[in-house]
């Protein structure tokens, strides 16, 4: 586990939120929890997973999920979408990859 990460204030909150008002309703099955935090300049990309998946049951991962953006404003202001699989094509800052505690496993530079 690594403890320090810098995720900004509100990050995990606004992805929380965003996952139970708009992804949850639809998978009944289990629990889904932030996967991966992807750094752009301005905004980050949240890929999401099941509990069992994390927890290394693949058999009962999502396929296909749709990843979605938070952009964090200055006044604190989340705003929060899906987003195409194209759409965030540059190459991130990083990605901050999470387990089914919400702990950072890994964090992956970027390449350029």
């Amino acid at each position: 586990m690594i403890s320090e990460t810098n995720i900004p204030a509100g990050l995990m909150e606004a992805a929380h939120a965003f996952i139970e008002s708009e992804v949850q309703p639809h998978i009944e099955s289990y629990e889904v929890l932030v996967a991966s935090l992807l750094e752009h300049d301005d905004k980050w990309i949240v890929g999401y997973q099941t509990r069992p998946a994390l927890e290394g049951d693949w058999g009962k991962a999502l396929a296909g999920n749709q990843p979605f953006e938070v952009v964090l404003g200055e006044d604190g202001h989340a705003s929060t979408r899906f987003i195409e699989l194209g759409e965030a094509e540059e190459e991130p800052l990083r990605e901050i990859i999470l387990n089914a505690s919400g702990e950072v496993e890994e964090v992956i530079p970027s390449t350029e």
